[in-house]
């Protein structure tokens, strides 16, 4: 069989009508191959009778072997590398609000959050055991 197709159960010789594509999520790099070979983690295809996997792109992840489609990261979240098998949720002292982040925005100076993985700019609060004068407004 050629690349990005296999023959399962095909002991000895070749058998053209025995050979099979590979399924969204797998893949045959070698003509020859008697079994399909799953995406690995961060990695997918969408397609049949592929040779090879491709990187998720910054933003998301593929968190399971054989993955045909890779996921946005989640509010909270961000990936900024390719070929991510799991978001990392945002520090504290940042928030994201957005899915498929690259990055967490930081708290204005003086402010933090008091958990990972915020969604927005109104989880930035003075740190703990301060607070913002009334004349200073409020944020």
């Amino acid at each position: 069989c050629a690349a990005g197709y296999f023959a399962a159960g095909v002991r000895s010789g070749f058998d053209a009508a025995r050979c099979t594509a590979t399924r969204p999520g797998y893949f045959a790099a070698e003509p020859g191959g008697s079994a399909e070979e799953p995406c690995m983690l961060g990695t997918y295809t969408n397609d049949i009778a592929r040779t090879a996997c491709v990187s998720c792109e910054r933003g998301r992840f593929a968190g399971a072997l054989g993955s045909s489609a890779c996921r946005e990261c989640d509010q909270g979240s961000f990936s900024n590398g390719t070929g991510s098998s799991a978001c990392t949720r945002c520090p504290e002292g940042s928030y994201v609000a957005g899915f498929g982040s690259t990055a967490c925005e930081s708290c204005p100076a003086s402010f933090t959050t008091f958990m990972r993985a915020s969604l927005n700019i109104s989880a930035c609060v003075c740190p703990r055991g301060t607070y913002l004068p009334e004349e200073n407004g409020t944020h």
